[in-house]
């Protein structure tokens, strides 16, 4: 093998391994969120952030919907408290709801995205 060949097999080599590192420390600055969705009273929904990273969970914005054939309605937003609970006052009535929090990235930490299971409500 001559000099030439071997010095661009091992820079080759060496991009290869910047590049796995690099995507592993991404990787690890990364996130897992959950978001949860309940009936607080008859005029409030309310739920709680929860993250595998600590950065995570206070001052997420979280936004409730309700489902609606033209389209999902926005009802309300709330940033979470330093404990990941939000509260979004509306009257509760029959319908299809949930609740989304975006992805957002706070310092070196990626916090995921999350959407709850819809809740029912049923009729009377």
């Amino acid at each position: 093998m001559n000099l030439t060949r071997h010095i661009t097999a091992i820079a080759a080599v060496a991009i290869l391994c910047a590049v796995v590192v690099a995507g592993s420390a991404g990787a690890a600055s990364g996130s897992t969120t959950r978001l949860t969705l309940a009936v607080k009273s008859a005029n409030a929904f309310q739920g709680k952030v929860t993250s595998n990273k600590n950065k995570c969970v206070p001052d997420r914005k979280v936004i409730l919907f309700r489902k609606s054939s033209g389209g999902d309605k926005n009802l309300g937003s709330d940033l979470t408290s330093s404990d990941g609970k939000w509260k979004v006052k509306r009257t509760v009535s029959n319908g299809k709801y949930y609740a989304k929090v975006t992805k957002v990235t706070v310092g070196n930490v990626v916090c995921a995205a999350a959407k709850t299971d819809t809740l029912q409500i049923p009729g009377p």
